[in-house]
């Protein structure tokens, strides 16, 4: 019996590495404006930065850059412990969809398939109109013909894909 997760991963190992990451970055960075957290937080800016700077590199890399291992590493783990000191799920989530995006990469490019393909799965577990919009994201790097995993692909600009929530979206 397959079940709909098998289904993602199934999906997912389609994707070549780079349109992988352009899939989790987009969906790393819908998330991104809900994650403030408190100006009282200790290590507030740390946090923040560890968030931003794991998006922009899983970004960069799909558009073609290099990917930093130590510094990635370094970010997944701050991107995690960002999430932990979130009050509440509000802002714990979109922390870690940008540290499993980064992880994502990692293990693409240093460990396991699998492991990449888990750490994927985790950053763009969603439901609703975000399930729907990384779907479509899905579909059209599907469709643009890049690669296929574990291979890296042809470079893709996550930004090319179009607007990150329908007009409408509130």
């Amino acid at each position: 019996m397959t079940t709909q997760a098998d289904l993602i991963r199934s999906d997912l190992s389609r994707l070549p590495l780079r349109a992988l990451a352009a899939l989790l970055a987009r969906g790393a960075k819908r998330h991104r404006p809900q994650f403030d957290l408190p100006g009282d937080t200790p290590d507030r800016a740390e946090h923040m930065n560890a968030v931003d700077k794991a998006i922009r590199i899983v970004w960069e890399y799909a558009k073609g850059g290099d990917f930093p291992e130590a510094a990635a590493q370094e970010l997944a783990t701050g991107g995690l412990s960002a999430a932990c000191v979130g009050p509440g799920n509000a802002f714990g989530i979109p922390a870690h969809k940008a540290a499993m995006a980064i992880g994502a990469v990692f293990a693409a490019l240093y460990m396991t398939h699998e492991t990449a393909i888990d750490r994927a799965l985790q950053s763009i577990q969603s439901d609703g109109l975000e399930a729907q919009m990384v779907r479509q994201d899905y579909e059209k790097l599907r469709g643009l013909g890049l690669g296929t995993f574990p291979d890296p692909g042809q470079p893709i600009d996550p930004a090319s894909l179009g607007p990150m929530w329908p007009e409408d979206h509130i």
